[in-house]
């Protein structure tokens, strides 16, 4: 398993998942790559978790200053998995 750990400053709030023939993917408005191996991928686009599942997946192009990643392998399986806003512990307390 590759951990991979990238901020990406991202200007913009727009994102895009452009997925052709199953096997290759591109997405825009990524801020941050988690992790990849061969059956997972996990990403912060936006401030949301997204969790990528397949077979073969490995990262083709990672393009930090515009947040754009490229993977192949063949996908099946795309799940938003809620925001990724860290709050410190005083704002929670005192909400």
């Amino acid at each position: 398993m590759v951990n991979i750990v990238k901020n990406m400053e991202n200007k913009t709030e727009n994102s895009k998942l452009l997925l052709e023939n199953r096997t290759n993917l591109e997405i825009t408005g990524v801020s941050k790559v988690v992790s990849v191996n061969e059956n997972k991928a996990l990403v912060v686009i936006n401030g949301t978790k997204l969790s990528i599942g397949g077979q073969n997946i490995s990262i083709e192009n990672l393009n930090v200053s515009d947040g754009v990643l490229q993977l192949s392998g063949t996908f099946d399986e795309f799940k938003y998995m809620g925001k990724n806003v860290k709050t410190s512990f005083f704002k929670r307390l005192f909400k």
